[in-house]
């Protein structure tokens, strides 16, 4: 058992919103548990982080992996986030000791059908890795979803 796919090996991983109520949450909570619990458990949950759930997310992947001892990621959109902001929620991850992020630039928030920036913000999924580089170094293992040439 175990693995991270590098040899050869199959694995899959989990990608949830955060839940909107404190039975969602225990519901999710119980639900990832009975993953974990598997005899093929996922080799990490994600939850998905915006603005709407920013709390609700870092809340749930705490929970995550605390009661179910599961590597967790972060999933974390460019979409309306401000430099303040992401630095608000790397310190949050490093306070929570979650230390993997899946980064993309995201969706337009609903219900624009415009994808705009904030002044302060950044633009593609690049940018902001940069930006947790520069700032963070290497405490973030860090995956990308991205197009490939560039975006549609």
């Amino acid at each position: 058992g175990g693995g991270g796919g590098g040899g050869g090996e199959a694995f899959y991983a989990l990608e949830f919103f955060p839940p909107n109520t404190p039975d969602g949450a225990r519901n999710l909570i119980s639900r990832v548990d009975r993953f974990g619990q598997s005899a093929s458990p996922p080799l990490w949950v994600d939850i998905t982080w915006c603005l709407d759930n920013g709390k609700t997310a870092m809340e749930t992947l705490v929970a995550a992996k605390a009661v179910c001892g599961l590597a967790v990621q972060l999933h974390l959109s460019c979409t309306n986030l401000s430099k303040e902001m992401a630095d608000g929620v790397l310190d949050d991850c490093i306070e929570a000791g979650i230390f993997s992020l899946l980064i993309l630039r995201g969706d337009p928030q609903h219900p624009s059908t415009e994808w705009t920036c904030p002044d302060d913000g950044f633009k593609q999924a690049k940018d902001l890795v940069s930006y947790i580089r520069r700032k963070y170094g290497k405490t973030f293992s860090i995956a990308v979803a991205g197009h490939p040439g560039g975006l549609p």
